[in-house]
């Protein structure tokens, strides 16, 4: 008898310790991850980039894009982030595709003014020519 208020207590705790019931609507991971890539990069997006669009405009389309309701993704980013252990495991994974697609972007710049130079022929021709 002495021990049922400590069972009752440690019931209490394990009730509470259990994760968060699964949503019916969950995203797939990598789904939600590539979600939220696009909403930090639109979060970062500069003024100028949006050229008069909403940054709420943007989102829309993400949803569109991926045929996914607000709802869903909020939903999928509660339950994701319920366990942080995991949750700061996936920000990692996150980052890492992010800094792919920047390096990705630089290469691609790279080779377009690589393409586009001058080439020296041609501005010795206009040196002369002036």
């Amino acid at each position: 008898m002495k021990y049922l208020p400590v069972l009752f207590i440690l019931i209490l705790f394990m009730a509470a310790a259990c994760d968060e019931p699964v949503p019916p609507d969950l995203l797939p991971e990598e789904t939600y991850k590539r979600m939220f890539v696009e909403f930090t990069i639109i979060n970062q997006y500069d003024e100028l980039l949006l050229q008069g669009r909403s940054r709420e405009e943007l989102r829309d389309k993400v949803y569109e894009h991926y045929g996914v309701t607000p709802e869903e993704f909020r939903n999928s980013h509660r339950y994701y982030e319920s366990n942080i252990e995991r949750q700061l495991k996936r920000i990692d994974e996150i980052n890492l595709m992010m800094r792919a697609e920047r390096d990705t972007l630089i290469e691609a710049e790279k080779r377009y003014h690589f393409n586009r130079r001058t080439p020296a022929d041609t501005l010795r021709q206009r040196i002369l020519n002036r």
